[in-house]
C-alpha cells in the first residue's frame, strides 16, 4: 500500500514539473505552444483576443478555431467582427480568392487582417489578409 502511494506521488510530481517546464520553456507572447492559449482553443481557459489573433499567425492548426462557426460564436469568441465591404480596397483581392461571388460574405476578426468566409452562415474559410490575400 506504501509503494502504490509512492508511486502516484512520485507521478503527480512528474506530472507537475512537466508542466512548469513546458510552460516556462513555451510561454511567449506568441507560441501557438503556450498553456494559456492553448485553453483558450479548447474553450477552457480566457485569453486576451488580441494577443490570440497574433499568435494564430503561427499555429498551423488555426483553421479549426473558427471553421463551422457562425457569426454569434465567432463573436463570443473574438469579442467582435466586422463586415468587409466589396469597396475596400485593402480587401479587393479577398473577393477575388474567395470567390465572393459564390454567395458567402466576408468578415475580419476584430481589427485584424484575419479574413473568414461566411457561407450558409457558418465559417467556411479562414486566410490573413495581410498584403492581400
Amino acid at each position: 500500500m506504501k509503494t502504490s502511494k509512492r508511486i502516484a506521488i512520485a507521478g503527480l510530481s512528474l506530472a507537475i514539473l512537466g508542466i512548469i517546464a513546458w510552460e516556462a520553456h513555451f510561454h511567449g507572447t506568441t507560441d501557438p505552444r503556450d498553456l494559456q492559449y492553448i485553453g483558450w482553443k479548447i474553450g477552457i481557459f480566457p485569453f486576451d483576443p488580441d494577443r490570440a489573433l497574433g499568435t494564430m499567425i503561427l499555429d498551423t492548426h488555426r483553421d479549426k478555431i473558427v471553421l463551422g462557426k457562425t457569426e454569434d460564436e465567432l463573436k463570443a469568441q473574438f469579442v467582435y467582427v466586422r463586415a468587409v465591404s466589396a469597396d475596400d480596397a485593402h480587401y479587393k483581392d479577398c473577393f477575388k480568392y474567395f470567390g465572393h461571388s459564390a454567395g458567402g460574405r466576408l468578415l475580419t476578426l476584430r481589427d485584424t487582417d484575419w479574413v473568414v468566409l461566411m457561407k450558409n452562415d457558418h465559417v467556411a474559410a479562414l486566410t490573413l489578409a495581410k498584403g492581400g490575400c
